[in-house]
């Protein structure tokens, strides 16, 4: 009696162990994810894909996972950043009874899953979290090979000073890399923008067969300069800005942003520098600190009903991005005299190009103000 119950143990472990190889938790990048999991349907012989997100009841997710097999392939489930019950109920679920789904799929697109999850953790030790690395800002080795694997894919060829403008160009944006301490914000390259951009080179190539040139890409191509956002925000607050390089930096934004959204991200940033200037001010340097200090924690629950008891459901609000304050006091930040002087500045620019004062005028303007050459406390057009 004791071998044959100890023969069906051992079976059902099997059993569940199977079931894990047809689960995939899928993070990281999120073009490279989709095309992970592209390549999952591919590989199963291009099922049917049912999809959910974290608003599906869990009952309607299990049913998925469990339905009847109409079809030879049966369908795939993928869920987008599912929810904490979702992930109990399908945990649950998987240690009870068969999947007949080809393939769940856990998504969890720019990010990394929770690892405080028992499924997420359950995962881990089959080896099914499959993490899609993103390419850091400045590698361009690997975005060179990321380049060069598409363009094959797509059959496009591109002269040399084509990739190389690629590589000075090409736009990045904040995403999540594992490290030793768990996962960390830095600045990685927007993969999913850059081949948006060359899909319409693929349609030119098509025409006439011929190796993109600079020209090509400068004519069609569109990145949303992300990066240069930091860039013109350096060169707006340094002291003895060149007014050539801030109007340059300007114009640059825009382009991709329009000058009005420009100039109130500029003014944005530099309120935020100036929260930070403070904080140094009082000896509080560190990111994390820095952070703590400005989220709004110590404040929510202080405020009371018509019955004098305090109100408790108040949704905790995010700290700011530790990432963006890391950026931010990279390096010396001006005196917050040069910050007010310049965020008056920004506001006055800004007010005028409201009033109709044309951004030919304004921009040149505000140039030499950020450069430290003209005063604009008072907007032109009053």
């Amino acid at each position: 009696m004791q071998p044959q119950m100890l023969k069906m143990k051992n079976q059902k472990i099997n059993s569940h162990n199977k079931q894990w190889e047809k689960v995939y938790v899928v993070c990281g990048d999120p073009l490279l994810s989709r095309l992970f999991i592209q390549g999952i349907q591919e590989d199963l012989n291009t099922p049917s894909k049912r999809t959910f997100d974290k608003g599906d009841s869990p009952k309607s997710i299990v049913n998925a996972l469990k339905a009847f097999v109409m079809f030879d392939t049966p369908d795939m489930v993928v869920i987008y950043d599912p929810s904490a019950e979702q992930m109990r109920t399908i945990e649950s679920f998987l240690d009870a009874e068969v999947m007949t789904a080809s393939a769940l799929v856990i998504a969890t697109l720019g990010d990394l899953p929770d690892g405080r999850s028992k499924f997420i953790q359950k995962a881990e030790k089959q080896k099914r979290v499959f993490f899609m690395s993103p390419i850091e800002y400045k590698d361009t080795k690997s975005l060179k090979s990321h380049l060069l694997e598409w363009a094959e894919d797509a059959q496009v060829s591109f002269d040399k000073d084509a990739i190389n403008w690629i590589l000075s160009n090409a736009p990045a944006c904040v995403g999540k890399i594992k490290s030793p301490s768990g996962k960390k914000d830095c600045e990685v390259y927007d993969l999913q923008s850059i081949e948006n951009e060359l899909e319409k080179i693929k349609v030119i190539n098509s025409l006439g067969n011929y190796k993109i040139c600079v020209a090509d890409l400068e004519k069609y191509v569109r990145f949303d300069y992300y990066i240069d956002i930091w860039s013109f925000i350096n060169v707006a607050i340094s002291n003895g800005s060149n007014a050539g390089d801030a109007l340059k930096m300007i114009q640059i934004i825009a382009n991709s942003q329009g000058t009005q959204a420009a100039l109130i991200l500029l003014a944005s940033q530099i309120e935020f520098l100036l929260c930070i200037k403070s904080l140094q001010n009082r000896n509080i340097q560190k990111a994390e600190a820095i952070a703590e200090f400005m989220s709004m924690d110590s404040y929510l629950g202080r405020y009371l009903l018509p019955d004098w008891t305090e109100i408790n459901e108040i949704p905790t609000l995010p700290k700011p991005n530790a990432w963006r304050i890391r950026k931010a006091i990279e390096s010396p930040i001006p005196s917050t005299e040069r910050l007010s002087l310049l965020y008056q500045s920004v506001l006055s620019a800004i007010r005028d190009l409201r009033s109709g004062l044309d951004e030919r005028i304004v921009l040149p303007y505000l140039a030499l103000c950020l450069g430290g050459h003209n005063s604009y406390i008072t907007p032109l057009k009053q």
